[in-house]
């Protein structure tokens, strides 16, 4: 089906005048945020062949702490406003996957939606971040507007026919949530806020055709680069008129992002030693297999200032959040596999001013793939494992066991 066909095959959705103005502004948030990442995403196929993996390093770029200054004076502002700081790096570098698209559609609703309750929102066991306009909890779900930018052909939908929805409300997690119709913080965190020129010459870099298709291929079979064309799971026409003209058709189906595969992971080494677990860290990724080798680690994740918490200064393997031994297995994470910033899901486990958190993430021992281009990220004077990132789970609890687990 084309878009032209889309366009004219739609069946109409009567909704009333309020609903229908949600629709509008989660429609005129998509194009803002289209308008902002003009590369595409970081994890789209279409994207990433596009512009020869550009749209990748200008992702990274902006989730990295080592391509940004940010004036000290802005720094309560920020931490108060994570929305508008990612929207603010946005408008800079251009790249960002669907956790960076939802900030974006955020922050463009925070200052024109008006009186209208919006929030950074995600599904349990999916990851994958959009907006929701409107009270989760008071309005009947066909109420609720949806503004996803992140998929190619991205388009207005309501909550009830999002590929996301859930009929229960305890399965969405919540991670900014404001009334719109406020002041533009952004441009006010834009005044100083500065790229170095380290990420302005990584922001012009590219790959080949052959390095580039070699890439994605592998990003595509590792599961973390998409080719998701659509928001909603249902289409519609959506138009205001009266309750009495509302007959209920049946929308046009596309075919969703699939959940999470289900992964079954078996106990490896207790934490106790080290060298053990780096063993069999880099035994298990020296086996062949049909699939690259996922792993959970139990990772206390420490922000480099607590008072604001805007970046993690480092990470380690462990459960109780401290000063590491001696012996400490120190992670250098990249988060640039997954779909929201790591950075974000941690603020939202993490108490306002707590040092950081222990959490359990999954992903693969290494480099998602090597980048010549970054050799300056993560320099540090303690040597620090590379752990792609692709999921954050839970936070660590006391009873867990102290352990690492490796795909079965």
């Amino acid at each position: 089906m084309t878009e032209v066909d889309l366009v004219l095959r739609l069946p109409v959705k009567c909704v009333t005048d309020d609903v229908y103005n949600r629709l509008r502004l989660a429609e005129k948030a998509i194009l803002h945020a289209k308008s902002v990442f003009k590369f595409g995403a970081g994890n789209q196929k279409e994207a990433l062949l596009a512009s020869n993996m550009n749209s990748y390093y200008r992702m990274r770029i902006l989730r990295s702490k080592y391509y940004w200054y940010l004036e000290d004076s802005l720094r309560p502002l920020a931490s108060s406003n994570s929305p508008a700081l990612v929207a603010a790096k946005a408008d800079i570098v251009a790249g960002g996957n669907c956790g960076e698209y939802a900030r974006v559609a955020f922050d463009y609703l925070y200052v024109h939606a008006n009186g209208e309750r919006i929030g950074v929102a995600s599904r349990k066991g999916l990851d994958h971040a959009f907006v929701l306009i409107g009270y989760l909890w008071d309005y009947p779900h066909s109420d609720i507007a949806i503004s996803d930018p992140w998929p190619i052909s991205a388009k207005k939908c309501v909550w009830k026919y999002h590929f996301a929805y859930t009929s229960n409300d305890l399965d969405i997690e919540i991670s900014s949530t404001a009334l719109g119709g406020n002041e533009d913080v952004k441009e006010k965190i834009k005044e100083g806020l500065y790229l170095s020129e380290e990420g302005k010459l990584l922001a012009q870099s590219s790959d080949s055709d052959y390095v580039t298709k070699a890439k994605v291929a592998k990003g595509v079979k590792d599961r973390w680069i998409w080719n998701h064309h659509y928001a909603a799971l249902y289409h519609y026409d959506y138009q205001y008129c009266r309750d009495e003209f509302n007959v209920e058709t049946e929308g046009i189906v596309m075919t969703p992002l699939q959940p999470s595969q289900f992964l079954q992971f078996s106990p490896g080494p207790s934490l106790e030693s080290s060298s053990n677990l780096l063993r069999w860290l880099e035994d298990g990724v020296m086996q062949d297999r049909e699939q690259r080798w996922r792993v959970r680690l139990p990772v206390v994740v420490l922000f480099e200032d607590p008072n604001y918490q805007l970046a993690i200064e480092r990470a380690y393997v462990g459960m109780v959040v401290g000063e590491p031994d001696s012996q400490a297995i120190h992670l250098a994470l990249d988060d640039s596999g997954m779909s929201d910033q790591l950075l974000g899901l941690i603020q939202s486990l993490c108490m306002p001013g707590a040092t950081g958190c222990a959490v359990w993430l999954e992903g693969f021992w290494g480099e998602l793939f090597e980048i010549d281009n970054d050799s300056t990220e993560g320099e540090n004077e303690k040597a620090e494992w590379p752990f792609a990132v692709l999921r954050m789970i839970r936070r660590v609890e006391r009873t867990d066991v102290a352990c690492a687990y490796g795909l079965i």
